[in-house]
């Protein structure tokens, strides 16, 4: 063997033709993505911040992650399609969470305003397995809930599918 056939055979080791599978890519989501990422718990609320389509949106505030005092908990970690819903309790639309798959004893699932999921100082329930959210927070309430909300119903595209990843 000459010295370019030996070149040749270690040249055809870096230039193989066998290419590593192929694996497809997702399909990106044609709509609205919001996510949610927990940080924070403690007996009274979960706390975490939410984006919109990759960008800081807000924080956001749900139950505690073990019932206080018979109070619901919050949602499990997942993916949650989002509808727009007229709520009877809060008398406007909401972005209601579709949590059949997931949790199918859990329904009416909302993201709505308001700024504790459990009062610290009287201990009244304000979630009910809900999701808030607020411009700026503390240990256990967050602030301008209205505000918050308002600014995240204007960036859903509710012309196309909506949902909310939320992640631990």
């Amino acid at each position: 063997m000459n010295w370019a056939d030996i070149f040749n055979q270690i040249l055809s080791i870096f230039t193989s033709s066998k290419a590593a599978p192929v694996t497809p890519a997702a399909p990106a989501f044609d709509g609205t993505e919001l996510e949610l990422t927990r940080d924070a718990s403690s007996a009274l609320s979960t706390q975490g911040q939410l984006s919109v389509n990759g960008t800081w949106q807000c924080y956001t505030i749900e139950c505690p992650r073990v019932s206080y005092q018979g109070s619901h908990i919050c949602i499990p970690a997942g993916t949650y399609s989002i509808t727009k819903y007229f709520s009877p309790d809060h008398g406007f639309e909401v972005p209601l969470l579709d949590t059949s798959a997931l949790v199918p004893v859990r329904t009416s699932i909302e993201m709505h305003p308001s700024n504790w999921a459990i009062n610290p100082d009287t201990k009244q329930v304000y979630l009910l397995g809900c999701i808030a959210m607020g411009t700026s927070k503390d240990q256990d309430v967050v602030y301008n809930s209205k505000v918050a909300f308002a600014a995240l119903m204007a960036k859903i595209d509710w012309t196309k599918p909506a949902r909310i990843v939320i992640s631990d």
